[in-house]
């Protein structure tokens, strides 16, 4: 499904979007060596460099070092490099409201036989939930309190665009979201694209993640006022699960009335592009990781 966000772009979790180290300027020997012997010139100074080992280890280790480091610091260049570009890339603008519905959304009556639901507790509903999704593939899901998702609600409908990073290797994948939400805010919808792929091929982005929200609207009015239902399908060629998990878990975190300073992040990337900074982001999500170690 292409992704449906029309116009521009500029770049600008629950906690620990990731657990993973999301910087490091450490060399390894064993690593070094391993780069070292991949290198087209190796088998040409093999000798010397098997001579420098034997006589002169710590020169050797040394030598192997400063190339490892060197070599770190030329991706870490890349990649700033590349950063840099896409935060001068044009962002895209929230769609309008008459554009909101071109997608049709997946409805809890599509899914399930909401009929037999009627008589259930919250506490049941999420049971069932939790044990229809819990062992299927491509499925993100979740469940929650009505309090939580009112958080979230408002933020969705002003803010209807943002980027997520996604910590991955030495650094981060930004992802480009955009929200679709009916005026009571109880129909509610989330697309992730690869900001990358956007700027590559615009609307016709694949869209790698969706995830729907199942509200009042649609629960058996003994569940209604208590519980929404999340339900999210991804791309298992572009996202692991634990992946898709960062990107919805990201939207909580930064989406959520409660917490006015990553909302400011959201509100100046939809308002005041020019004000946005994308380094704010990265610190949000560096503080998210530490608040967990």
């Amino acid at each position: 499904m292409a992704f449906a966000c029309r116009s521009i772009i500029r770049s600008r979790g629950v906690i620990n979007l990731c657990s993973r180290n999301l910087m490091t300027s450490s060399w390894n020997l064993a690593d070094a060596e391993e780069a070292l012997k991949q290198n087209p010139y190796f088998d040409k100074y093999a000798e010397k460099i098997s001579r420098l080992q034997e006589n002169n280890r710590e020169e050797y280790e040394a030598r192997l070092k400063a190339t490892a480091v060197a070599a770190a610091e030329a991706k870490e260049k890349s990649r700033k490099s590349e950063n840099a570009k896409s935060t001068a890339r044009p962002m895209p603008t929230p769609r309008t409201s008459s554009s909101v519905g071109q997608r049709r959304r997946r409805r809890l009556a599509d899914i399930m036989n909401v009929d037999l639901l009627m008589a259930k507790t919250p506490d049941e509903l999420a049971s069932i939930w939790h044990e229809y999704y819990k062992d299927k593939e491509g499925i993100v899901y979740a469940t929650l309190a009505r309090s939580e998702y009112d958080a979230l609600a408002a933020p969705w409908r002003t803010y209807p665009v943002f980027i997520v990073p996604l910590p991955r290797d030495d650094g981060f994948e930004y992802f480009l979201l955009q929200i679709e939400a009916d005026s009571s805010h109880e129909e509610v919808s989330l697309h992730f694209t690869p900001l990358a792929l956007y700027h590559k091929y615009g609307p016709e982005s694949p869209e790698v993640l969706s995830v729907s929200y199942f509200g009042p609207s649609e629960l058996p009015k003994s569940s209604a006022q208590n519980l929404v239902l999340v339900l999210g399908e991804f791309d298992k060629t572009m996202l692991g699960p634990h992946e898709a998990r960062c990107l919805l878990n990201a939207v909580s975190v930064f989406y959520n009335s409660n917490d006015s300073t990553r909302l400011n992040l959201v509100r100046k990337f939809n308002e005041s592009p020019g004000d946005f900074d994308h380094n704010d982001l990265i610190r949000e999500i560096n503080c998210l990781s530490l608040q967990k170690q």
